[in-house]
């Protein structure tokens, strides 16, 4: 009795240690890496929302708590980089971004993801490795997602590949960003051009293969978010978890998701998201 009213209490002491973190406005951001005469630097961090007790909030809502100078940590995609970084003051968006939020920090550093230096939690809780983007299962697993959404005829162009344990029961999942875009196409990509984000996940000797997100015009003239690229692996809320962070690049516009998923289920984090277009 006395070793679980001992755990008990850790669990309690354990969780109310996350609340107390979570009680300061925790904003997350989505950088923005220029090439420059000295380098390559952070230019923009886009504001995407925010953690606080436990809630995510959206930018609108975090942008209304964040006062003055901010100190931000940072990961390049799944790699957290030592110290803190100032960011400077919040700006609001202009003609063609005006409900977006935005920092100009230009640091001498290369990062995707920024986290208010006041998290309290591990960034990252586990390691993110690069996979191969020729491995036989992965290309398999995309070509049978392509053939379920009629474009069986779509080479199968693995862009990014990384390994990392998502939720924490051990295992690594596979994460894929497969990209093609069709050779006449111009402005607007031609029918069986695709950009999507997977998930393989592997319970015992089976593994699942799970569609994030994507997008597949059949047809030139149907819409095409555009393509799709990693650019973090963090955990954001301090559940021990990892989120995704998704940019989109389409044509005059761009914007950012965050997936995450749950018992298998990949779903969006509506709250922090970016979007900017003509």
């Amino acid at each position: 009795m006395k070793k679980m009213l001992t755990a008990a209490g850790l669990l309690v002491f354990l969780l109310g240690g996350l609340a107390a973190a979570q009680k300061t406005l925790v904003p997350i951001l989505s950088l923005q890496v220029d090439d420059t005469e000295k380098g390559k630097k952070v230019t923009y961090g886009y504001l995407l929302g925010g953690i606080q007790n436990g809630r995510f909030l959206t930018a609108k809502t975090a942008a209304a708590r964040l006062k003055g100078d901010r100190n931000f940590s940072l990961v390049d995609l799944g790699t957290p980089l030592k110290g803190a970084f100032s960011f400077g003051a919040l700006q609001k968006g202009g003609e063609f971004c005006e409900d977006a939020y935005y920092y100009m920090p230009e640091i001498d550093a290369v990062g995707t993801v920024a986290i208010g230096a006041g998290a309290g939690w591990t960034l990252t809780p586990r390691s993110v490795k690069t996979a191969s983007l020729t491995d036989n299962g992965s290309k398999k697993a995309v070509a049978d997602a392509l053939k379920l959404k009629g474009l069986a005829k779509s080479p199968v162009e693995i862009k990014q590949a990384f390994e990392a344990d998502l939720d924490g029961d051990g295992a690594d999942e596979t994460v894929l960003i497969a990209h093609h875009l069709a050779p006449d196409a111009d402005e607007r990509p031609a029918g069986g051009s695709y950009s999507l984000v997977m998930v393989r996940k592997k319970t015992g000797a089976k593994t699942a293969n799970i569609l994030v997100g994507g997008s597949f015009p059949r047809k030139t003239d149907d819409y095409f978010d555009g393509e799709y690229k990693l650019a973090g692996i963090v955990d954001l809320n301090g559940d021990g978890k990892m989120e995704l962070v998704v940019e989109v690049w389409g044509y005059e516009e761009n914007w950012v998701q965050v997936y995450r998923l749950t018992a298998g289920k990949p779903s969006v984090i509506k709250e922090l998201t970016y979007y900017c277009g003509v």
